[in-house]
């Protein structure tokens, strides 16, 4: 027996200003409020740099996607579900499975976040998360 091996992906430049917007607030119980600005923030997560990330209250942003995509720096899944495109995904692996699968209901997140994810990015920080996340760009097409 084969296994298909699926997961889901997000728009990298996304992705960090939700896990910092999750730091931030100290969701989940998990973790303290951080006082850490973004672009603070984001720069000590694409840094590897372990002690700047612990004094912003980071972490390497890799951990946001990588071992969910790549095993030795090879990709490791035979198909990646976009998050803006759940339904599109479904349909592709019932076509691939032959399995019925219906549509997943959305529920809307309530964020503090004025505006899109674009207006938390100078034109430098953009360009470190583009090179940083270079892997995962090259097999989703994600731009910012």
């Amino acid at each position: 027996h084969q296994a298909l091996k699926v997961t889901s992906i997000r728009n990298p430049w996304d992705i960090l200003v939700s896990a910092w917007q999750w730091r931030r607030d100290g969701r989940g119980g998990r973790a303290e409020p951080i006082e850490a600005g973004f672009r603070e923030w984001a720069s000590s997560a694409l840094s590897r740099d372990p002690e700047w990330q612990e004094r912003c209250g980071a972490y390497d942003a890799r951990k946001l996607m990588h071992p969910f995509i790549f095993i030795d720096g090879v990709m490791s899944v035979d198909y990646l579900i976009r998050q803006e495109a759940i339904d599109d995904g479904l349909e592709w692996i019932s076509a691939r499975t032959g399995l019925p699968l219906g549509r997943i209901e959305v529920r809307e997140k309530t964020s503090r976040r004025e505006g899109g994810y674009r207006t938390y990015y100078d034109d430098d920080l953009a360009a470190r998360v583009r090179e940083y996340f270079e892997d995962i760009i090259e097999v989703s097409g994600y731009r910012f």
